[in-house]
């Protein structure tokens, strides 16, 4: 953050209506399915993947929310950063031959961590078709897991470097687990330190949301709070400073200068942000495109945000 802004708190947005930055699809979800154990062939081999070891979670942990059901996570980066986190439970591990050839590694690595866990259950690929449905582009992996239980937002914020850059995506009525699972990987992917939603509103972790993420919610935190405005005012109090992606927006994304401390908020289009919601931004920014495109999806607008946050990020480091 350069000196000319450091200290200085800008006046919160007053704009009583802001429309989103992206659509909010509904998106279908994989459910749980059973095994077809008669057609299962167990691999050989070192058992030592398979004791039980250090990676399960703790109940009684006071930041972290217990989920309440299980999922088939599938897919070839999910399913290898999952084996690969140590905070992630899993039931069950299925694959065919070549999946099984993907995962060994992860399963290597983890085994070496003292991660305990299942044997994986190999079966022909017709059999894998039957046991797992609903799982387009499972690479021959899929892993009963438990959903991850999440801190709350004071935990992550209270973790953070006091002098280091740090962004939070704050979304306000998406609710589709594509767009969030996407969210999740560019947040990933550019270094966003949480995803936050509001618990009533948005979906739990899903099988779809941890595909789409491809293997991000190992890693960024997918945080519920109970009111959006309440949370970018105390977000305020830890020098956050919030910029509502509008399409209306007062300045456009390549000309803004980010503070040390961002909240990138982002509504779904039509309703977009709510009147409160928007009330409590410092900053309203528009992504311009050209016609006929008006406006983008609200996952491709945040990965473009999360973009530029980065970057602005990295020259203020340099700086």
């Amino acid at each position: 953050m350069s000196q000319e802004n450091r200290g200085k708190r800008p006046r919160r947005n007053t704009r009583r209506k802001s429309s989103g930055a992206g659509h909010a699809q509904s998106g279908s979800q994989s459910g749980n399915q059973s095994g077809g154990d008669s057609n299962t062939l167990h691999m050989g081999g070192s058992s030592r993947y398979y004791q039980q070891g250090k990676g399960s979670s703790k109940r009684g942990n006071r930041d972290q929310r217990m989920p309440a059901r299980g999922f088939w996570l599938y897919g070839q980066h999910a399913s290898i950063e999952a084996v690969l986190n140590a905070k992630r439970r899993i039931h069950r591990i299925v694959t065919t031959e070549n999946g099984l050839e993907t995962l060994r590694s992860a399963l290597d690595e983890a085994a070496g961590k003292g991660l305990g866990r299942p044997q994986p259950e190999v079966l022909k690929n017709s059999a894998f078709a039957e046991t797992i449905t609903d799982a387009p582009g499972h690479n021959g992996i899929a892993i009963d897991v438990a959903p991850l239980m999440q801190p709350d937002l004071p935990t992550v914020i209270e973790a953070l470097p006091a002098n280091a850059p740090a962004c939070l995506i704050v979304l306000d009525q998406v609710t589709d687990p594509h767009n969030i699972g996407a969210i999740i990987r560019s947040a990933a992917a550019f270094g966003a330190v949480a995803v936050v939603a509001q618990d009533r509103n948005a979906p739990d972790e899903t099988a779809v949301m941890t595909k789409i993420a491809s293997g991000g919610s190992e890693h960024v935190p997918y945080v519920k709070v109970t009111n959006i405005s309440r949370t970018l005012a105390w977000l305020e109090e830890h020098d956050f400073i919030a910029y509502a992606l509008d399409e209306r927006g007062d300045s456009i994304l390549g000309d803004t200068k980010f503070t040390q401390r961002a909240a990138l908020v982002m509504g779904a289009e039509g309703s977009g942000l709510r009147r409160l919601v928007a009330e409590r931004c410092h900053h309203t920014i528009s992504l311009p495109t050209l016609p006929p495109i008006l406006s983008l999806n609200v996952s491709n607008a945040a990965a473009v945000t999360l973009y530029e946050w980065s970057r602005a990020a990295a020259q203020q480091a340099e700086g």
